[in-house]
């Protein structure tokens, strides 16, 4: 998708939580083309990572396997990342998305290190393996540590969620229900708004849907997705799947 096909709209989200007042916000519309690229390119970033991982079983059966190779995975992450974005990655002076990509390769090197040996022991559904759910969550938790500026969360519909540190807040829910699994959303097509409180603060919030692909449903589908989901398997492919939530604060 190329970023001038991106169609913009916005609106105010005030949960009864907030402590602000409704008049104390502005929606600001639409977003710089600078920070719409910023958060597409971590979104897409943190997608390729977590697909070039899923293809790399080696890798997610043991990470310190001698056959895994960081070098060849993360060339594996730049090409997923060419594909699924439609440009190369390149070294940038974005901040956000160096720090994306230096998440990415910290996660890697704890993996490849052992560092996360003995956890997840104790699931049901693949005990001990980095899948790629939970490598997506260490690289938005290590992400989140380093980058100041904002934040990322990988979430999804509460009826498809899986671990509830990921649990979606207030605004991405009410955008997974009322734009993401609404029919009428164009697929593929982000949700973006700027909010400017009396003090002049921005905060930039950015939802880049992903949907589920027929390898997705080896796991989300079936009586493995009833598992999974507490009940609930995932609709079929191409259906929605989740999302990589973007917060700048400025």
């Amino acid at each position: 998708m190329r970023f001038r096909d991106l169609v913009l709209t916005a609106f105010l989200l005030v949960p009864a939580s907030h402590a602000f007042a409704v008049d104390a916000m502005k929606v600001v519309n639409p977003l710089t083309e600078a920070e719409e690229k910023s958060a597409y390119r971590v979104a897409k970033l943190f997608f390729a990572a977590r697909a070039a991982v899923g293809e790399k079983a080696s890798f997610t059966d043991d990470p310190t396997n001698p056959k895994n190779d960081k070098s060849s995975l993360l060339e594996a992450v730049k090409l997923s990342y060419d594909r699924i974005a439609g440009e190369p990655l390149k070294a940038s002076s974005d901040p956000a998305v160096a720090q994306m990509w230096q998440a990415i390769e910290t996660v890697v090197d704890r993996a490849m290190r052992g560092e996360y040996k003995g956890r997840w022991t104790d699931h049901l559904n693949f005990p001990g393996k980095l899948i790629p759910a939970r490598f997506g969550y260490e690289v938005t938790q290590e992400f989140n540590s380093k980058f100041k500026a904002g934040s990322v969360r990988w979430t999804t519909a509460e009826e498809y969620l899986v671990n509830p540190q990921a649990k979606a807040d207030e605004w991405e829910q009410q955008i997974i229900r009322s734009k993401f699994q609404s029919a009428n959303w164009k697929q593929g097509q982000p949700y973006a708004e700027k909010i400017v409180d009396t003090q002049g603060k921005t905060t930039i919030r950015y939802a880049l849907p992903e949907y589920f692909k027929t390898n997705c449903m080896n796991c989300h589908g079936g009586e493995m997705g009833k598992q999974i989901h507490k009940g609930k398997a995932a609709a079929g492919t191409g259906t929605f799947g989740g999302i990589l939530s973007v917060q700048y604060r400025k």
